[in-house]
């Protein structure tokens, strides 16, 4: 995990200052050392998946909660339009907002601005169903507020992909040095002194004892058996 490579390059970082006299002479040097704490701090300095996913989930919230709002300043103008003039005339289906509540937000931006230019064409018209110019442009600031939270949601997914692809880069750039300190610090060690030996050891094997029973299992014995690797 990202958590786990960054508290295991601390603990082969200190191990390496522990034993810089050693390692020497396996061509460890300060700079190694330097090289590998600014690789850390890269890596640890990046902004977190969680945190990125929250900025989406702000920005699609944003969004949704404008979608409605606007989908409703669609309703009120077009079904004005819809008492005047009946579901079958022209000028209403000027307003194109058949399967409104199932568009996509491409969509509903271009229906918003389309229902901003028939409704103020037929304003004259709609007047006497309670239409005003007022109602046009809360319409028409609705939209442009969404158009602008569509671009800010589609943004905040970019910046987490881009992320991803640069965590991933950075984990792996630490993951190089650290593998590499690690196994000049084991060949260090290796024969030498088993307890410093293992401060280089990066991953392990879990253990497993085995009792091997011979003969035949009473009725209603509990066996537990696991599976490793």
């Amino acid at each position: 995990s990202d958590a786990r490579i960054i508290q295991l390059t601390d603990s082969v970082r200190q191990s390496a200052q522990r034993d810089a006299a050693e390692l020497a002479d396996y061509g460890v040097t300060p700079d190694t050392i330097t090289d590998l704490v600014a690789a850390r701090e890269a890596f640890a300095d990046n902004p977190t998946d969680e945190e990125l996913s929250g900025d989406m989930v702000i920005a699609t919230q944003a969004k949704n909660a404008e979608k409605a709002l606007l989908q409703r300043h669609i309703r009120q103008i077009a079904d004005r339009a819809r008492i005047k003039f009946g579901e079958n005339d022209g000028r209403f289906r000027k307003f194109g907002v058949d399967m409104l509540s199932r568009m996509g937000d491409d969509e509903l931006v271009r229906t918003a601005k389309r229902v901003v230019r028939v409704a103020t064409s037929l304003l004259p018209q709609l007047a006497s169903e309670g239409l005003t110019a007022a109602m046009i442009a809360d319409l028409g600031t609705s939209g442009t507020s969404f158009d602008e939270l569509v671009d800010a949601q589609d943004e905040a997914i970019k910046v987490r992909d881009i992320a991803v692809d640069e965590r991933i880069r950075l984990g792996n750039s630490l993951y190089d040095l650290l593998v590499n300190l690690a196994a000049k610090g084991k060949l260090c060690w290796e024969d030498v002194n088993e307890a410093k030996y293992n401060d280089y050891i990066l991953t392990t094997s879990p253990s497993t004892d085995t009792q091997t029973v011979e003969g035949n299992i009473a009725a209603q014995t509990v066996v537990n058996a696991s599976v490793t690797g």
